[in-house]
């Protein structure tokens, strides 16, 4: 698999109600040089990520890989069909080089997921995550495994090349790949040196999956914390680069995003520096608790 060392999140939803537009943020990765671009419906902004990419100037279609997520409601086996076809139809693509349960949690149907331009927050949240009148998730008991179905068959169809499953952990993955007649080769979970899921890090090297990271640099604090400012200094980085090479020291695709050119350009450029054991060692045993400053 042709898996570049670092690429890009396509997820437009910060901490607060913000939804981001990423419509120029699509060109100027492309543009720095990003080819792997990690989208889902539950984004809402397959189009523009597909314009981007059609735009003059874009990579050939293969030089790019293209990864997509099954959302929560979507999981009975028709429902996950039609969700990739719909995927691939937003975005003008004959095939996903990816595609992945984007959690283990089914929920109520609610129909096709289309997430009009302009959505808040609130609107999304509202039609993704439907409830009971108690307010609680309505959840149902539909099996991973039958989702997993579906996406076999996407595969054996030519529609989708690998296959991953996202937020699983290693009992929910374990499961998968007893069942699989096409095993996953992706696994997706938060990286980063406050929440480093090394469990499933292991599990999957084990077991020759590929392991990409999301939110490498999310956190609250992450980025002031003295250590990795210490270290930004002495190496000439920012702490954004210094998080996102121990992510890739660590084996970890790391999916960073933002909407300013010179971060996206800067967190491609990693590649001109080593993080030594030691300071690699340090990072791994920071915690929200370890030394972040209050201002």
């Amino acid at each position: 698999m042709n898996l570049p060392s670092i690429g890009f999140g396509c997820s437009p939803y910060r901490s607060s109600d913000e939804v981001v537009d990423l419509s120029n943020a699509f060109k100027d990765a492309w543009s720095a040089g990003y080819r792997l671009f990690d989208s889902a419906e539950l984004y809402g902004n397959e189009a523009s990520l597909g314009r981007a990419l059609r735009m003059p100037g874009a990579p050939p279609r293969q030089e790019v890989f293209i990864i997509s997520k099954v959302w929560d409601t979507n999981h009975a086996f028709d429902h996950t069909i039609e969700a990739c076809e719909r995927t691939l139809r937003i975005m003008g693509l004959e095939y996903l080089d990816g595609y992945m349960m984007h959690s283990p949690q089914s929920l109520r149907y609610t129909g096709p997921l289309e997430i009009p331009p302009g959505a808040t927050k609130e609107s999304v949240l509202a039609r993704a995550f439907p409830r009971l009148r108690s307010g609680a998730l309505d959840v149902v008991d539909f099996p991973p495994s039958d989702t997993w179905r579906a996406l076999e068959t996407l595969h054996q169809r030519g529609l989708v090349h690998h296959l991953g499953l996202c937020n699983f952990d290693t009992t929910a993955i374990d499961e998968i790949i007893d069942i699989a007649r096409v095993p996953p080769t992706l696994v997706q979970v938060a990286f980063n040196p406050f929440g480093k899921h090394d469990a499933v890090l292991s599990f999957c090297r084990e077991r020759g999956i590929l392991v990409i990271g999301h939110s490498p640099l999310s956190p609250a604090g992450l980025l002031a914390h003295p250590y990795l400012r210490k270290l930004a200094a002495s190496y000439g980085k920012a702490p954004a680069q210094i998080v996102l090479r121990w992510a890739v020291q660590r084996g970890v695709v790391p999916i960073p995003s933002s909407i300013e050119p010179d971060h996206i350009a800067a967190n491609l450029a990693i590649s001109d520096f080593q993080i030594s054991d030691n300071e690699m060692r340090t990072i791994d045993s920071l915690d929200t608790e370890s030394g972040i400053e209050g201002s």
